[in-house]
């Protein structure tokens, strides 16, 4: 810390590099092709980890150590997922910490660092899909602890998107700005806000699936039915109000019409639900997600389509490729019963890594 005294150098070294030999050693495998690249992302994921402190209720991994030295409220999800094979504890932690910041209403913050949590945006709420995930890496009986914690926060943040972001109440919760989706200049949202993105009825119907799991393990089986019929009614919503000839489209609040000028990726992210969704629509969305559909690049899936007016090859979330849309779709290919799509994307976007 900044107030600390200085320490001798030559012993702090002998301690980080034995402190760095046993993060290394619990690297996943991955194919030879790769190694040198996820040996930089692994030192990586070691060098923004940050003790807890200040705002900082638990130990965290920042985005970054130059400028982007701050934690945001998905990107702790990916973290968590990337670093549970390794460190369990750790990659809880990073779910945690953001309900430790959870307001009266049930929002999290958008980001937290050591100074301060920032409520000006949130973030989608994929927590529900990151601990069905975590479960699977980690075990339920090491996650049971875990699982009793965030039970109570994470039904809070469910009732705040439901509660504090329909304004129609169609069941359809909404984005009030590119910035909550954490896709902030997508396409989608040249048509104005707030919008119903189809992402984000997708991700509830996750969490409170997530939920029901949660209620069963901790012995609340009547909560656990209530949740489960809450998230097959939020798949009813999303097909009711977004489905579009057997494709989801992303509404403003309050409108019946598509925009015509965008072709965004952020439409594909239902692909989520896998075999949840009816045979034609997730027909369309394997479609749209196939190495012939429109957004398949040589390097991975283009935030926009290329083929859009719209597309800027450089333009945030209009058009370049981004790594956690990419996990997201690679793992609702798999889902949805399309591994050899979700092989070959996920190929090209490690491909993109190593470039």
């Amino acid at each position: 810390f900044w107030t600390d005294p200085l320490p001798d150098i030559d012993p702090l070294i002998l301690i980080r590099e034995k402190e760095y030999a046993a993060w290394r050693g619990r690297m996943p495998a991955v194919a030879e092709a790769y190694q040198e690249t996820a040996e930089a992302a692994w030192n990586l994921l070691w060098n923004c980890q940050v003790p807890a402190g200040g705002a900082l209720t638990r130990p965290a991994i920042y985005m970054s150590k130059f400028w982007m030295n701050s934690i945001w409220a998905w990107d702790n999800c990916f973290n968590a997922l990337a670093v549970a094979p390794a460190d369990p504890h750790l990659a809880w932690q990073q779910l945690l910490l953001f309900f430790d910041h959870q307001n009266e209403y049930g929002m999290v913050p958008d980001m937290i660092n050591d100074l301060e949590p920032i409520y000006g945006f949130t973030k989608p709420p994929i927590h529900g899909w990151t601990i069905r995930k975590l479960i699977d890496d980690t075990g339920l009986e090491l996650s049971l602890p875990y699982l009793t914690e965030i039970y109570k926060p994470l039904s809070r943040l469910v009732e705040w998107w439901v509660t504090q972001r329909d304004f129609d109440h169609d069941g359809m919760p909404q984005y009030h700005h590119g910035n909550d989706s954490g896709w902030d200049n997508a396409t989608i949202f040249d048509q104005g806000c707030p919008t119903e993105s189809v992402d984000l009825a997708a991700h509830l119907v996750l969490q409170m699936e997530a939920l029901a799991f949660i209620a069963e393990q901790i012995g609340k089986p009547k909560a656990a039915q209530r949740w489960k019929e809450r998230s097959q009614k939020q798949l009813r919503d999303l097909l009711t109000h977004s489905r579009q000839r057997d494709r989801l489209i992303s509404l403003r609040d309050g409108h019946a019409h598509p925009p015509t000028a965008g072709r965004s990726l952020l439409n594909a992210i239902p692909i989520i639900l896998g075999r949840r969704l009816p045979q034609s629509v997730l027909a369309h969305l394997v479609s749209d997600l196939s190495p012939a559909g429109p957004f398949l690049t040589q390097w991975g899936y283009a935030s926009e389509s290329p083929a859009s007016r719209l597309y800027e090859p450089d333009g945030y979330w209009r058009g370049p490729i981004w790594a956690p849309s990419t996990y997201l779709i690679v793992d609702g290919l798999i889902e949805a019963g399309y591994p050899d799509i979700a092989r070959e994307a996920a190929a090209r976007f490690c491909d993109l890594c190593v470039r």
